[in-house]
């Protein structure tokens, strides 16, 4: 049997999978094979559709490998995306195909590709996926995963620690952390005017220096005096990070005495700053424990922050 349909860049012919997900797969309800087609076409990840006029599953991207030509006899179809902007038919099935995407707007930096593989009357399937930092983010190789991270900030601006929160809520990012002195020179040195880098995040009041606000709330059980002498919150151990992809938090190195922001009355500073410096080393690139409401006063500003998320969103 020849050639049934190429409508909507499916083709559709005589055949079903042979090495497929069952798993994965999902059987729906149709009142006709045009119904099984049509619904393979309107679902963004279906790349295949099997069955006919009683039956239909749906097979999505990376979940069916192999499907084998058969003859109108054995009564099943499949359909077939070939992501085709011809309005011409191919002149036979017996075709390969490559660089079909499925274009997902929920990941708009992620590129799901595939390619069919013709040879032998049957058709296999490869896959592949790549994820992508937005323009103007940079990626960083953490242990735990890929990251990108962005600076964000305005020296004519000063924000507050749920302020720059949600504003990485709205980039679907979250504030983030320091992973590695990579990630703690770049936040640093690209704030800094002389470096031509980034945005310049330094008060034009020519304050001692200025900051951006990094991952880091500090943990309840880590409130009192005594609370802060013990191991379990030392450092970085005495803050809960929204940052979930770190892990060795090397990039985080605290100023002389830090962090300080617990009394005789408890806690007060319990958010984590990156300070920054035009004039000077002794206050660049170590962080501390501020107020999480602070946004300015007469020895500093915060005008900037991080946001961070994983490549392809």
């Amino acid at each position: 049997m020849g050639l049934q349909n190429c409508e909507n860049s499916i083709i559709v012919f005589w055949g079903k999978p042979t090495n497929y997900s069952s798993i994965n797969s999902t059987t729906v309800t149709t009142s006709s094979w045009n119904d099984c087609v049509n619904h393979c076409f309107n679902e963004i990840y279906c790349v295949l559709a099997a069955g006919n006029d009683t039956s239909c599953v749906i097979l999505d991207f990376d979940t069916v490998f192999e499907v084998v030509r058969l003859e109108q006899v054995d009564g099943v179809k499949v359909a077939m995306k070939i992501n085709s902007t011809s309005k011409i038919c191919p002149e036979s099935i017996s075709s390969s195909y490559s660089n079909l995407t499925v274009s997902d707007p929920t990941y708009p930096h992620t590129v799901f590709s595939y390619s069919i593989i013709y040879s032998n009357n049957s058709w296999k399937f490869d896959y592949n996926v790549s994820r992508t930092c937005p323009p103007d983010w940079t990626l960083y190789n953490r242990p735990l995963s890929d990251f990108c991270l962005k600076l964000y900030g305005n020296p004519n601006a000063t924000y507050n620690q749920q302020q720059a929160t949600d504003f990485c809520d709205t980039q679907n990012a979250t504030l983030a952390g320091l992973e590695s002195y990579d990630e703690r020179y770049a936040m640093t040195y690209n704030s800094i005017p002389a470096q031509g880098l980034a945005i310049n995040l330094q008060d034009p009041r020519g304050l001692a220096y200025s900051g951006f606000w990094v991952s880091g709330i500090r943990k309840s059980s880590c409130s009192t005096q005594a609370e802060v002498k013990t191991t379990a919150c030392n450092g970085t151990s005495g803050f809960d990070y929204t940052d979930k992809y770190l892990s060795t938090l090397s990039g985080y190195i605290w100023a002389p005495g830090n962090p300080d922001g617990v009394n005789a009355t408890g806690a007060y500073q319990n958010c984590v700053m990156l300070r920054t410096q035009t004039n000077g080393t002794v206050l660049l690139g170590v962080v501390d424990d501020v107020q999480c409401t602070y946004t300015t006063g007469t020895a500093f500003a915060i005008h900037g922050f991080v946001c961070g998320k994983i490549p392809g969103i």
